[in-house]
């Protein structure tokens, strides 16, 4: 399938200068091998192999061994509870900036007990809001 391939000593890496489709056409250009390379790959994973329906993709998934019990599943996917934002919170360092909003931690101590609740709700909101983001877009690429 490929044909020329040649060893750049100065990146130490492999070139493919050309390949060969299934078809028998020699293919040169850069665009054309990795549009070929990319084609090929995605019909694979797409593939159904012989033991399983659903191809590649999913013998890559079965042959990945659990980590985590059930039980820690559930935990870690739990919403947020007040309690634990409050100590993690507690642990943070004064005067230091948590994320690109630029608020410190100490705001957060100082005015805890007004805004709390409703950090705690827009967190887990926000986390809602990814995970079905990511179940949706694994759904459509089933």
């Amino acid at each position: 399938m490929f044909r020329a391939i040649k060893r750049d000593k100065r990146r130490s890496s492999i070139i493919v200068s050309s390949i060969e489709d299934t078809n028998g056409c020699t293919l040169s250009t850069q665009e054309e091998i990795s549009r070929y390379v990319y084609e090929a790959f995605k019909r694979e994973i797409a593939k159904p192999s012989d033991s399983q329906q659903g191809g590649l993709k999913t013998a890559i998934l079965d042959s990945v061994t659990q980590v985590i019990s059930e039980e820690e599943n559930a935990m870690l996917i739990a919403p947020f509870a007040l309690d634990e934002i409050t100590q993690a919170l507690k642990m943070s360092a004064n005067n230091k900036s948590p994320g690109v909003d630029g608020i410190t931690a100490e705001f957060y101590k100082t005015t805890w007990s007004i805004i709390g609740a409703d950090v705690t709700r827009m967190l887990n909101a926000l986390v809602s809001n990814v995970r079905q983001s990511c179940t949706s877009r694994r759904i459509r690429e089933l």
